[in-house]
């Protein structure tokens, strides 16, 4: 398959902008906040939590997850599924076929993310393609792991064995190990946490402003 090959003008060049940006000052480690969200949740303080937060449809493949814990058959391991979308029904029935009405929760589409991300061990964003998910990256600025699957988006801020771990979209195996590893191992848990901030500071919102400062400075120097 050829690339695509993009012309530019004559002494032009091409800059990298990190998407829009995330607010590191909303999006953030607040710990006091987890056991009173948990609760509002109906999480249990000591229970396994992974959270997503996407639009409810085939792309975004919430339904491995839901598979994979299927199959861990542990019952202190919870999912959040947050957002509205076409395939709600489909991902109910599912959820009844494998007895997980317990632990699995679908609630809808939120305004208090950051609330909810102080709640999970870890963010799963398993989606079949993906541009640059700014739901995942501002679950690293609140100290959540991800367990992704592997696609152009996340390949943009995940560090496999680093701030999360990388499956294949369609490999459920790689997902029940992905989560059992993370699950089973609390200092291999906080290892992945501790450095998940760390790994966001350029996506930040300060940093795609000085960015775009830059380039406009740049571009006003050339015009002048």
């Amino acid at each position: 398959m050829c690339k695509r090959q993009i012309q530019i003008k004559k002494n032009g060049t091409v800059e990298q902008i990190h998407g829009v940006g995330v607010d590191l000052d909303k999006f953030r480690p607040m710990p006091e906040m987890a056991s009173m969200k948990r609760i509002e949740l109906g999480i249990p303080n000591n229970a396994f939590h992974i959270v997503t937060a996407a639009e409810l449809n085939k792309n975004k493949n919430q339904k491995i997850i839901i598979e994979a814990i299927a199959v861990e058959n542990k019952k202190d391991i919870y999912y959040t599924i947050c957002g509205n979308g076409p395939d709600e029904d489909e991902l109910r029935k599912l959820i009844h076929e494998k007895k997980l009405e317990k632990q699995v929760q679908l609630i809808g589409f939120r305004t208090d993310m950051n609330e909810i991300l102080q709640t999970a061990d870890v963010f799963a964003f398993p989606s079949i393609r993906e541009g640059l998910g700014i739901a995942a990256i501002e679950a690293l600025a609140c100290g959540v792991p991800l367990i992704v699957a592997d696609n152009r988006g996340t390949r943009e801020y995940l560090q496999n064995d680093k701030n999360g771990l990388i499956c294949e979209a369609f490999d459920q195996d790689a997902f029940v190990t992905a989560i059992d590893k993370v699950y089973s191992n609390v200092e291999y848990r906080k290892k992945l946490a501790d450095y998940c901030r760390e790994s966001v500071i350029q996506f930040s919102t300060e940093e795609t402003v000085r960015t775009m400062e830059r380039i406009y400075s740049t571009m006003d120097k050339r015009i002048s």
